[in-house]
């Protein structure tokens, strides 16, 4: 009888994830996602406000340049959010 060894794991080149999809299937998709944004969520923050900076800009040459000032901005903020 000869003694069988594993062999020896490779070492890992990424970490681990933090977290997963929640496996729940009771739940929307958004609240499957919900542990994925939560370790992220810095990251997913900084999309929505890249999102909404991109969206003024865009709604700022629309309107030609120079239009877009701090007395309308909040104005236009308010605009760019209804469009979503």
């Amino acid at each position: 009888m000869t003694a069988r060894s594993t062999p020896a794991a490779a070492p890992e080149r990424f970490e681990r994830p933090r977290a997963s999809v929640d496996p729940d299937r009771s739940l929307g998709w958004l609240r499957h996602l919900r542990p994925v944004v939560v370790v992220q969520k810095w990251h997913f923050i900084g999309s929505i406000v890249a999102g909404l900076i991109s969206m003024m800009v865009k709604i700022d040459f629309a309107g030609g340049f120079g239009s877009l000032n701090v007395s309308n901005a909040a104005a236009v903020a308010l605009y760019a959010t209804k469009e979503l």
